[in-house]
Parts: structure tokens; sequence; C-alpha cells
């Protein structure tokens, strides 16, 4: 995450088999947002639990998982890292395509701001 990058997109649509990741790491006085797209469709879990397709995120900084989601309902909507690194790591099997996939935005907070997770 740069400076002057104060958003991105992020964008998948279950055709991945395997798993993805991605790090993101701000500047040391910022922290990170993330919003899930309320359009958030993956795999349906299995006796309760996401175990084929899902999107998880790790904030690296307190070395905790926010959340793992599947489904079809909504997305977590916002979430704040309390650090400056979060993971995002979405993994896929090749059974069911996932439709629509997830989206992700992220955006830089002051680290002054409170966080609740």
């Amino acid at each position: 995450v740069e400076e002057g990058q104060q958003e991105r997109i992020v964008r998948l649509s279950g055709e991945a088999e395997g798993a993805l990741l991605w790090r993101l790491v701000a500047p040391g006085n910022r922290r990170i947002q993330l919003t899930f797209d309320p359009k958030f469709g993956l795999e349906d879990p299995e006796d309760g639990m996401c175990k084929y397709d899902f999107v998880e995120i790790e904030d690296l900084s307190e070395g905790a998982v926010l959340g793992r989601w599947c489904g079809s309902h909504s997305g977590p909507g916002s979430l704040q890292s309390k650090g400056t690194q979060v993971r995002v790591r979405f993994v896929s099997d090749e059974y069911f395509p996932s439709e629509p996939g997830f989206r992700l935005h992220y955006s830089l907070l002051p680290m002054s701001e409170d966080s609740e997770v």
C-alpha cells in the first residue's frame, strides 16, 4: 500500500483453485480498513464451517484471525486492523464455482482512530 494509493479493488469470481494470498502493509503511522462489497457469494459452509471456498482476514500485527467467511450471505462489512499489516487469504476448491465471488476494498486510516475488530 503506497501513501498515494488510497483504495484498490481486489475482485475474484471463484474460478481459482487453491489459495491466493495478499499481504497489505501500510506506512508506520497508518492502519488498514477493509470493506466487503454487499454482493458476496462463495461456496456454502459444511456443518457450519467454511471448509472449501472462503475468504479469511488476519491482522498480522496482532497475529489474530479477524474472521473467515463463505456462503451466500453478505460479507462482514468493514474491518479495521490494529496494526500496519493484514493478510487476505482466499481458498477455493475445484468443485463448485463461487458466484458472485467477493469484492474487497481497502483504504488507509490514521493510527490514532479507535478500532473495533
